[in-house]
């Protein structure tokens, strides 16, 4: 117990004495220092960390200037895990040649939108707080990685990555990428293993230059030209659901006039050399476009508006559910089923899990009552939590045609 104090009191000794020696133009850490829990530490200069210094930090550090690590920045998984502050008001440089580790990061600088120059790498393991000031890092060796458990909060025009961001791990994710003083977030759904490491990144320019928008498959009828995005899977084997946003203020006005049901998610293929047609269920309330299906191959992405196929006389999906067994929109009602009995419906949530399927839907015996019934991906006969689901309902029309129509439901 005896030599357990001494340890402790040792560093505490190292965090006074790196709060007293904060008053020079640079602190620098050449050895092994450790931040308690719950101990503060404000460094008013620039901080380096030099390739011999280790660093454990489980407490509150404060970073007022610039943060160059060339060694060892990390934090005890034993202890509680503690938060790395980048304050301040003057553009910071963040420059990390040896990967620094974080638990918790927090961004909050009121000198300009670009307040932080990133060089180099970031892995956060937890949080990261996007309060004020973007995070500038458009080099191919600056990387700003997420752990499997890795999320952001407050993430808005104020604050989000002018770069690209990669995620690590098994979760669903929306990357906090944005240029221009607009986020953009681009999301996938839940990859299948903890290898998976997927990369976005957005452009707030025209696609056309590198992916000629003439190149198309002829269902596509225009392309956005002012925005798009890359998604680039670096390492594992799964398939995902992506999902696009738009904004008034980025997006072609040619996009989203007209009928947002027409909006679809379009990929460059490689291979073809030209864009493809991943399709797209429209939530208008969250501004997003998402893939009806898992994607198979990835690159460049944006949206695009579709020809409609013929309309179907009186064939209508109604998007609101409330089962509580009032007789009043306890089921998803398709009018005029019975008129294409011939027909699949498949119904997901919006990190593209299906919690439902059924063949021959008929609004009676085969109906979606808001339970995790069907061929679901999570547990059966649950009912689901109220929140808005995308459907995928395939038919066969009078004239023997395939026909898909696609779009969301509100359960409540």
């Amino acid at each position: 117990m005896k030599t357990r104090i001494q340890q402790l009191k040792k560093r505490l000794c190292y965090c006074l004495l790196f709060l007293t020696i904060n008053i020079v133009a640079q602190m620098t850490n050449e050895g092994q220092f450790t931040v308690l829990p719950d101990t503060p530490v404000s460094i008013l200069s620039d901080f380096q960390n030099t390739n011999s210094g280790n660093i454990i930090q489980n407490g509150e550090v404060y970073f007022h200037k610039n943060y160059n690590n060339e060694g060892q920045y990390t934090y005890n998984s034993s202890f509680s895990k503690g938060t790395s502050h980048f304050i301040g008001s003057s553009i910071q440089q963040i420059l990390s040649s040896n990967m620094s580790i974080f638990y918790k990061i927090l961004f909050n600088n009121s000198t300009s939108n670009h307040a932080f120059n990133l060089i180099g790498e970031l892995y956060i393991e937890n949080e990261s707080t996007f309060n004020l000031g973007i995070i500038e890092g458009r080099t191919s060796t600056d990387r700003f990685i997420f752990g499997e458990e890795g999320r952001h909060i407050n993430t808005s025009n104020n604050s989000f990555v002018d770069g690209s961001v990669e995620k690590l791990g098994t979760t669903n994710f929306n990357f906090p990428v944005g240029a221009n003083n607009y986020y953009r977030r681009l999301s996938i759904s839940n990859p299948n293993n903890t290898d998976d490491l997927f990369l976005s990144e957005y452009y707030n320019e025209t696609s056309n230059t590198q992916y000629p928008h003439s190149q198309k498959e002829e269902v596509i009828e225009f392309i956005d030209n002012q925005e798009y995005w890359t998604l680039i899977r670096k390492n594992g084997n799964s398939n995902i659901f992506v999902t696009l946003t738009w904004n008034e203020n980025t997006t072609s006005s040619q996009i989203l006039s007209g009928d947002l049901t027409e909006l679809h998610v379009v990929r460059w293929d490689i291979e073809k050399q030209e864009w493809i047609d991943e399709g797209g269920i429209v939530n208008e309330q969250n501004k997003e476009v998402t893939t009806i299906a898992s994607v198979e191959n990835y690159g460049v992405f944006t949206l695009a508006r579709v020809k409609q196929p013929v309309v179907v006389d009186c064939l209508t999906i109604y998007n609101y559910i409330t089962p509580n067994s009032d007789g009043v929109n306890d089921v998803l009602k398709v009018e005029c089923i019975e008129n294409y009995p011939n027909n699949s419906m498949e119904i997901f949530n919006r990190w593209g899990n299906q919690v439902y399927y059924s063949e021959n839907y008929n609004n009676l015996t085969n109906v979606f009552r808001g339970f995790s019934d069907g061929r679901a991906t999570i547990k059966r006969s649950d009912l689901l939590p109220t929140g808005t689901y995308f459907y995928i309902f395939k038919f066969v029309d009078n004239n023997s045609q395939n026909i898909t129509k696609t779009g969301w439901v509100y359960l409540h």
